[in-house]
């Protein structure tokens, strides 16, 4: 298993990398913050509201 995750910011289209540990973070481009989501080896972004 990869030690991290490739996925694209959703507010500025950045690519990120996903550390498989992390739950929360913020984009160091845009500086969004955002919830990992992961369920059904599917991982997606929720934004920090």
């Amino acid at each position: 298993m990869a030690d991290f995750v490739s996925l694209t910011c959703p507010s500025c289209n950045a690519k990120l990398q996903i550390g498989k540990d992390l739950e929360r973070f913020a984009c160091g481009y845009c500086g969004t913050e955002f919830v990992v989501n992961r369920g059904g080896g599917i991982v997606s972004l929720s934004p920090v509201l």
